[in-house]
């Protein structure tokens, strides 16, 4: 049986600080927002909050809420009765991390093209959605440690709560304001990559699920492990890329294979 570890000392380091700075840096940037939409409907407050209303409801709020219908009337919902073996992965990561007092999360099943996993703010429940196609490509050998670590990425996410305050952070994804909105959107993939390592109690199923990502599961037969180690020494020197990853939502794939190695050899060493 797995010991219980606590989740917050797992979060990547500063993730859990920058989440929280993103919260209210994007606090202010609504209160701005808002004082420079009174003052350019010429001081009418009636007017302010229609304008900020409507943008609220109509650009950010809908589109989320079909998205939410879209997923619950065309996905397939896991429960203890519907698909219990990744059920019991969730039940796993709670008992895991202790985490029962945290709000619910329902994971789903969408049958969708590409090797995908999202987790999804919603107004009761957080949603994760899975498509059929990584889970089938995760679990082709009966092997669980990919997909444990896929489903523990996105766990990660719920129960860090980085999708909790969204609406909030809004005004983070706007530059210049967007350039610390993406970096702890980075930080917070690293924490998810954690997450899901601890799940899957191996580094080396973590590390396939990841490299799947990269080549498919057809083309993942023939991976050669050793040149795509040269590929990340390259990679990692190139100050191309170190610029370019300040404007992505998630590090490159080999910053994350490398980021999981680091962590992997500080976490056997402590022990």
């Amino acid at each position: 049986m797995k010991k219980h570890i606590n989740f917050n000392q797992i979060r990547f380091p500063g993730e859990k600080d920058m989440t929280m700075l993103v919260h209210i840096l994007g606090a202010f940037g609504w209160i701005i927002f808002i004082i420079g939409i009174f003052f350019f409907s010429q001081q009418s407050m009636a007017i302010a909050i229609i304008s900020v209303t409507t943008i609220i409801l109509y650009t950010l709020l809908w589109p989320l809420l079909k998205y939410n219908a879209f997923i619950q009337g065309n996905g397939v919902l896991v429960t203890k009765d519907q698909y219990p073996e990744i059920f019991s992965l969730v039940t796993e990561f709670i008992d895991l991390f202790q985490l029962q007092d945290r709000k619910e999360v329902e994971v789903y099943v969408i049958q969708e093209r590409g090797l995908n996993a999202v987790t999804i703010p919603a107004f009761y429940h957080n949603q994760i959605m899975l498509t059929s196609d990584i889970i089938e490509s995760l679990i082709q050998n009966r092997n669980w440690d990919e997909l444990r670590a896929v489903v523990g990425h996105e766990l990660g996410h719920h129960f860090a709560r980085h999708t909790d305050y969204w609406l909030l952070d809004v005004p983070m994804h706007i530059f210049p304001m967007g350039i610390i909105g993406l970096y702890q959107s980075r930080l917070a993939e690293l924490t998810g990559d954690r997450a899901g390592y601890f799940l899957s109690g191996s580094l080396e199923g973590t590390l396939v699920a990841i490299k799947k990502l990269l080549t498919g599961p057809i083309l993942y037969q023939h991976f050669n492990s050793s040149a795509y180690d040269n590929q990340i020494k390259t990679s990692k020197a190139s100050p191309f890329l170190k610029l370019t990853n300040l404007f992505n939502t998630h590090p490159y794939l080999f910053e994350r294979i490398d980021k999981l190695i680091t962590y992997d050899k500080t976490i056997k060493s402590k022990n």
